[in-house]
């Protein structure tokens, strides 16, 4: 069952709740407890809805966040250049040799293909405040 069967299922369950308040003052005994009964079968209905839905719901957000991961993994990196395969990781930064860049906060990457058939390795500028751009 899904969450719209249990949404409908508690609906039919709080008619039939407002149903015995007006039966219990009118009716028999068993009229009543026949009410009662299907009071109780619609909650267990509802119940068991709203339980799977909730599972439902957590399986969802444990593929979500594993799909994420994988994402984040696939986006993180360049690709490199020599392979076409492999991607760039940092394996070592340091500052510029120039004062100017290193007042900047610019560093050079070494990067090294994580390709383990790839031994290409490069250096470049990162440049987190983005003044090469300008």
């Amino acid at each position: 069952m899904d969450l719209m069967t249990g949404l409908t299922a508690a609906n039919q369950a709080l008619g039939l709740v407002k149903q015995l308040r007006d039966l219990e003052r009118a009716a028999g005994d068993a009229v009543f407890r026949d009410q009662i009964v299907k009071l109780q079968e619609a909650l267990f209905d509802a119940r068991s809805s709203l339980l799977d839905a909730k599972e439902a719901l957590q399986e969802k957000d444990a593929q979500i966040a594993e799909l994420g991961k994988a994402i984040d993994e696939l986006n993180s990196g360049e690709l490199c250049p020599a392979c076409r395969n492999g991607k760039l990781k940092k394996i070592a930064g340091k500052k510029p040799r120039s004062q100017g860049m290193a007042r900047a906060g610019i560093q050079e990457w070494t990067m090294r293909c994580d390709n383990d058939g790839c031994a290409h390795e490069e250096t470049k500028l990162h440049d987190p405040n983005r003044f090469l751009e300008k």
